[in-house]
């Protein structure tokens, strides 16, 4: 063989793993981005879903019944407002007692001192 038939088969073999190891590097590299892509995916449907399904199976009972309760409240408040009424009428009305009764005890008073 000449020698420049050894050189070849030399730099052929060098070329055979140089091309060997550069796949092996582009297999890991294409499985890493497929990887990332799968994890990108799944990342944002559930940052997408996430708060839909917290709305759905959390919050919305209680924003259903929200309605309700502020209508209860509502008439809580409108029945306190009655109660209050009733009970300026009722200090209005011992305030008017006290007074009649401050004059029976003055009258009294006065007609037991002569």
């Amino acid at each position: 063989m000449p020698p420049d038939m050894t050189e070849i088969l030399r730099l052929q073999k060098e070329n055979n793993n140089l091309l060997q190891e550069n796949n092996k590097l582009l297999q890991k590299m294409r499985r890493q981005a497929v990887f990332g892509f799968w994890w990108r995916v799944i990342t944002f449907l559930v940052l997408l879903v996430l708060p839909f399904a917290l709305y759905f199976y959390y919050l919305k009972p209680y924003i259903d019944s929200a309605p309700d309760d502020l209508s209860s409240v509502i008439e809580r408040i409108e029945s306190m407002g009655d109660n209050f009424i009733k009970l300026e009428e009722f200090t209005k009305g011992l305030k008017e007692r006290q007074l009649e009764g401050d004059v029976n005890m003055t009258e009294s008073y006065n007609s037991g001192a002569n």
